[in-house]
């Protein structure tokens, strides 16, 4: 059972928020982000069709995930002194690729996120 508790923020400054990412004040059951990309760093940055790269091409994205699961059942008794989570100031520049920012109870997350990066040099062809 999550416990629920009610959370008050002063103030929060983020600069970004990006690719399946999550910014949660209050609480939440399942959180289940998933990030895929493919990133092409190339000398002249001179694009065309044969640089149309696919996900299906490359074994990393058809690889599941290997989710932890817990097997031994842990019993915690937790008392809050308040029935308030209280936050300040929370300055961020931000967060990406599956991140999560939670102010609050989380029962489970599964965060997923996966990158193919490529970097090309010239050849002295071209």
């Amino acid at each position: 059972m999550l416990n629920k508790r009610l959370a008050k923020v002063g103030h929060i400054r983020i600069q970004s928020v990006a690719f399946s990412s999550i910014f949660n004040i209050g609480d939440t059951n399942n959180a289940n982000p998933t990030s895929r990309a493919i990133a092409l760093q190339q000398e002249g940055a001179v694009f065309n069709d044969k640089d149309d790269l696919q996900f299906e091409d490359y074994p990393i994205f058809k690889m599941e995930p290997n989710w932890i699961e817990l097997e031994n059942k842990v019993s915690m008794n937790s008392i809050h002194h308040s029935k308030t989570i209280h936050v300040e100031n929370i300055y961020m520049n931000g967060t990406s690729q599956s991140g999560i920012v939670q102010i609050g109870s989380i029962k489970k997350i599964n965060a997923d996120a996966r990158v193919k990066h490529f970097r090309r040099i010239r050849s002295e062809e071209e």
